[in-house]
């Protein structure tokens, strides 16, 4: 490909990879999606539809929950696809590249982060002050910062090719892959903390803690747990609907009603007694 191809490739994959912030998740950039989308622009559907597919298989339960940065499955499904076409259709080389460029992308898109809190501490200060015009030019210069994050190292990587990508993972020094390990092991618990303090779970505990029990214990899967929680939900709505069915509901309403009078009826006689004295 030529040097125009690939910067045309880059920035329409780039804008692609942006949906995730800029213009709504359509999941038009998951690798199912993305990866045939691609092989169509570059002439070989077959190999995107089978790279685009398989790297779905490969990070169907990875999401990103909460805080956590996990790698990244879009990124990944779409250069897979791209390296797996450039190479003669061998959708073994794009597969094999997933997770590299999957672990690559983690690293990418937690530097766009950090990035994008210069400029939330900026925004801060124009919020102070009031200019809430300075306030939306912030928050749309993030898209900018993580354009160019998705941009510049998807170019470098099909221009210089495949190796490039395995070469920048190999030099990575171990500190660095030792520590980006221990942060994808805690991360995930720590979304699932920031999520817990959002929800109400005083008074959901309960739920969390069947939830726990069922999976650690019992050794069910997440299809399970969520057709056990499904059987629950159906049955406590099916329950309060007996309740009302039955009546109760109105027995409680009269009852209201007749403690209502009561204390009207208490009401009306104090103000008589005080014309009496």
């Amino acid at each position: 490909m030529s040097t125009i191809q690939v910067l045309i490739l880059s920035i329409f994959i780039a804008f692609l990879i942006l949906e995730n912030y800029g213009y709504g998740y359509w999941m038009i950039s998951r690798p199912i999606f993305a990866g045939p989308l691609i092989g169509l622009l570059l002439g070989d559907v077959q190999t995107g539809l089978l790279v685009g597919g398989s790297v779905e298989l490969m990070y169907m339960g990875v999401i990103p929950v909460g805080g956590s940065v996990p790698p990244n499955a879009q990124i990944a499904g779409i250069l897979s696809t791209v390296f797996a076409i450039l190479n003669g259709g061998n959708a073994e080389v794009g597969i094999a590249l997933a997770l590299p460029i999957g672990l690559l992308a983690q690293l990418l898109i937690m530097l766009a982060w950090n990035l994008n809190i210069i400029l939330i501490h900026g925004a801060d200060k124009y919020v102070q002050a009031g200019d809430y015009r300075k306030v939306e030019k912030m928050q749309l210069s993030g898209l900018v910062v993580f354009f160019f994050v998705f941009f510049i190292p998807t170019f470098l990587a099909i221009q210089f090719g495949s190796d490039f990508v395995n070469n920048v993972v190999a030099a990575m020094p171990p500190v660095l892959t030792d520590g980006l390990k221990i942060a994808s092991g805690i991360l995930p618990a720590v979304g699932m903390a920031m999520l817990l303090k959002m929800m109400n779970f005083k008074k959901y505990w309960s739920f969390f803690a069947l939830g726990f029990v069922f999976s650690i214990y019992l050794g069910l899967n997440v299809l399970a747990i969520s057709i056990i929680a499904l059987a629950m939900v159906c049955a406590m709505n099916a329950m309060r609907k007996k309740d009302a069915d039955d009546g109760f509901d109105d027995e409680d309403e009269e009852e209201d009603e007749v403690s209502r009078e009561k204390s009207d009826a208490r009401n009306l006689k104090l103000p008589l007694f005080d014309e009496k004295l």
